[in-house]
């Protein structure tokens, strides 16, 4: 029996399997500005989005993801974060006046 689950399996490539990519925003100001990457691989940007912003879309390996975050106001932190099914694989924290922090890569 396993060995039917191996043979279809291989039918599936690792390319194809889709899963969550989710990114979410942490920090110490009021509001910030936000552009990312969406599910259709469109840029899009977000003025004054809210903290504790959070976006799920679908994505598999091999697509680029992106997002950037700059603070609305002077000595402020940022925490950047980026899940893929659930598995965190790239933060990044920054503080400073109208700190900007950046998250990209590849999903793998």
């Amino acid at each position: 029996m396993a060995n039917i689950f191996s043979f279809f399996a291989s039918f599936v490539k690792k390319k194809d399997l889709q899963g969550t990519i989710k990114y979410i925003l942490k920090g110490t100001a009021d509001s910030y500005n936000i552009t990312y990457k969406n599910y259709k691989k469109q840029t899009i940007q977000n003025p004054k989005v809210k903290n504790g912003w959070t976006k799920s879309f679908v994505g598999k390996p091999g697509d680029y993801y992106y997002a950037s975050v700059q603070a609305n106001k002077r000595n402020a932190t940022v925490q950047l974060s980026v899940f893929y099914n659930g598995v965190l694989i790239k933060e990044v924290s920054k503080s400073g006046d109208f700190v900007l922090a950046t998250v990209s890569g590849t999903l793998s």
